[in-house]
């Protein structure tokens, strides 16, 4: 008796054991990363399961909006495609039942605001400085403090009558910086466009908003990859004392660069 009583406890707890587990809250999925594919166009994520509890499927949302779900317990990737969603905010959820656990990742771009003259106001700096990285710095220098050798960085003016050239595109100093900028034309929406589309001499008006492509000049230099960056620049034009000026707001998708996702 003493012996069936000891085996019943056991298979109690083992069953108690089980039910604990199949009963379990999954946490968050692990190591969520993104990266770009398809010419900068698309996003694939990848994940590893939770390392807690194991859940019934997954889903996935952008921006707070479910856009797949019911995927199998198995499955750590998946890829957005651009062309029917751009997302600031992306994450994966493990599902179990009612319960929901998230890992996010966060795709807002940099936001900088420079001042620029024109190149015809001679006093006052014409040119934009842009260090890209984990971290994207943009300053207003001029003609004198350029210097294409500088990691990371690109230059681009605000020249007569009304155009952006990057570096390259001007005889003084006419040299390749680390970072080439081209331009789209006026465009709306979050999803830059594909090559053929820019020019490294862009005419701009009051109010428009323009692509931007800053190819790495050194790896990769004509084509997208992951050492690109894509970005928005945002047009205000107006004059002062000193005479024409551009205000710019510039957007800098660096969360995964190659990604031609700009969506503020």
């Amino acid at each position: 008796m003493r012996k069936l009583y000891i085996t019943l406890v056991a298979l109690s707890l083992l069953i108690w054991a089980c039910s604990k587990e199949e009963t379990t809250p999954p946490s968050a999925p692990q190591n969520l990363t993104g990266t770009a594919v398809n010419n900068g166009q698309d996003l694939k994520l990848t994940w590893d399961a939770p390392n807690q509890g194991t859940p019934d499927s997954y889903e996935i949302l952008c921006d707070g909006s479910t856009i797949a779900s019911n995927l199998p317990d198995t499955t750590t990737t998946y890829t957005i495609s651009g062309a029917q969603n751009v997302c600031k905010q992306v994450q994966v959820v493990a599902v179990k039942g009612s319960d929901r656990s998230a890992a996010t990742l966060d795709l807002t771009p940099a936001q900088n605001t420079v001042k620029v003259y024109r190149s015809d106001v001679a006093t006052q700096p014409s040119w934009a400085k842009v260090v890209f990285g984990a971290n994207i710095s943009v300053s207003a220098i001029s003609t004198g403090q350029v210097d294409c050798s500088v990691a990371n960085t690109g230059y681009f003016i605000y020249a007569i009558p009304n155009t952006l050239k990057d570096v390259s595109a001007t005889q003084n100093p006419g040299c390749q910086a680390k970072y080439e900028f081209a331009f789209s034309q006026a465009m709306t929406g979050n999803l830059a466009p594909s090559t053929g589309n820019y020019n490294t001499s862009r005419d701009i008006s009051d109010g428009a908003t323009y692509f931007y492509w800053a190819d790495n000049t050194s790896v990769g230099y004509g084509q997208i990859d992951a050492n690109d960056y894509f970005g928005k620049v945002v047009v205000s034009l107006g004059s002062d004392n000193y005479g024409a000026y551009a205000d710019l707001t510039i957007y800098t998708q660096n969360k995964v660069q190659g990604l031609r996702w700009v969506k503020q």
